[in-house]
C-alpha cells in the first residue's frame, strides 16, 4: 500500500487530538483578568500535551520519509499509536483539573508511557521494513535509545505520582521540552 494514505489519515487524527485538547480551554465567564487563574492548569497540561503531540508528529513524518510502501501491520500498528494518543485528550483534560491530585497525575503519566510504547513498536516495524527493502535508516538506533530511556524515566515518575503527585506533570513537561529540542538539533545536522 501507498503510504500516502497512512500519512494522511494519521495527519488528520493528529489535528483532532490538538483540536480536543483546546476544548478544555473554557473562555471565562467575565471579562476580568482573575477569571484567567483558573485555566491556568488546564492552559499547561494542554501546552505540554500540544507539544508532545507535535513531537510525535515530527517523528512520524521522520519515519515515513524514504518509505515508499507499507504493509498490513504497518497499519495496524500505526492504528495503536494513534489510538494510544486519542486518549491524551482525556487525561490532558483530567490533569488540568486537578493538578496536584494522584489519580490524574498518574493517569496523564501512563497516557505517555503506552503512546512512546506503542511508538516504540511502530518505529522498530517501519525500521524493518525499510532494512528490508534497502533503505538507510542512520538515525534509528539513536531514536529507539532514546524512546526506550524516556519511556522508562517516565514510567518511573508516573509510580512516583501515586506519592508525589506532581513529579509526573514535571516529569512529563521536561520530556516533552526536551523532545522539541532534540527533535531540532536532528534538523539542523
Amino acid at each position: 500500500m501507498n503510504k500516502n494514505r497512512l500519512e494522511a489519515f494519521s495527519d488528520g487524527v493528529f489535528a483532532i487530538i490538538i483540536t480536543i485538547m483546546v476544548l478544555e480551554l473554557k473562555v471565562p465567564e467575565t471579562p476580568h483578568w482573575s477569571e484567567i487563574s483558573s485555566i491556568i492548569p488546564t492552559f499547561f497540561a494542554y501546552l505540554m500535551s500540544f507539544i508532545f503531540v507535535l513531537s510525535f508528529w515530527v517523528s512520524h513524518h521522520r519515519m515515513l520519509f524514504k518509505l515508499e510502501k507499507i504493509d498490513v501491520s504497518t497499519l495496524w500498528l500505526n492504528g495503536l499509536f494513534l489510538f494510544t494518543l486519542s486518549v491524551l485528550p482525556f487525561s490532558t483534560g483530567w490533569v488540568g483539573r486537578f493538578p496536584m491530585s494522584a489519580a490524574p497525575e498518574v493517569t496523564y503519566g501512563i497516557s505517555f508511557v503506552i503512546s512512546n510504547l506503542a511508538f516504540r513498536w511502530l518505529s522498530s516495524n517501519i525500521h524493518a521494513e525499510k532494512t528490508k527493502n534497502n533503505i538507510p535508516d542512520a538515525g534509528y538506533r539513536k531514536i529507539r535509545f532514546e524512546v526506550l530511556t524516556l519511556t522508562a524515566v517516565q514510567a518511573v515518575l508516573t509510580g512516583l505520582g501515586f506519592f508525589f503527585p506532581i513529579i509526573v506533570f514535571t516529569g512529563v513537561s521536561i520530556i516533552a521540552i526536551y523532545c522539541a529540542i532534540s527533535q531540532g538539533q536532528i534538523n539542523r545536522k
